[in-house]
């Protein structure tokens, strides 16, 4: 990826996260392309844009506190990969954590498509024990 590619893919990751951070899904909606998609490997469907904010929204709007830990991230021709831990607290103080990594392919400094990748065993304990 080109320098100026790769400062870009680093701006899409940062600010991702930053919102994920803030629980800000209109942030998160700035940063998709109005065709965005998002596929998850725990049951192999794809979202639209509108499903997967309603999903993001859901899921931070019952969390405390809920961030990205311990970042890493590669650059690739098409975006960016970023692997992480969500961390979360509910208000009851229950904790969470999931090891996730998105793939990410930016297009005109949007996310066109995010390959996500996390195991949703921890969240589903942590909500229904």
């Amino acid at each position: 990826m080109a320098a100026d590619g790769r400062a870009e893919a680093l701006a899409v990751a940062e600010a991702i996260t930053a919102a994920f951070a803030r629980k800000d899904v209109k942030a998160f909606a700035d940063l998709y392309a109005d065709d965005a998609t998002v596929w998850h490997n725990n049951d192999g469907l794809t979202q639209g844009r509108e499903e997967n904010l309603a999903f993001v929204a859901s899921i931070v709007g019952l969390f405390e506190d809920i961030h990205y830990a311990d970042i890493k991230r590669l650059y690739t021709e098409e975006g960016i990969i970023q692997q992480h831990v969500v961390k979360g607290v509910l208000a009851n103080g229950r904790k969470m954590e999931v090891p996730a990594c998105l793939i990410m392919r930016i297009v005109n400094g949007k996310i066109a498509h995010i390959d996500e990748y996390a195991d949703p065993a921890p969240f589903h304990a942590l909500l229904h024990n």
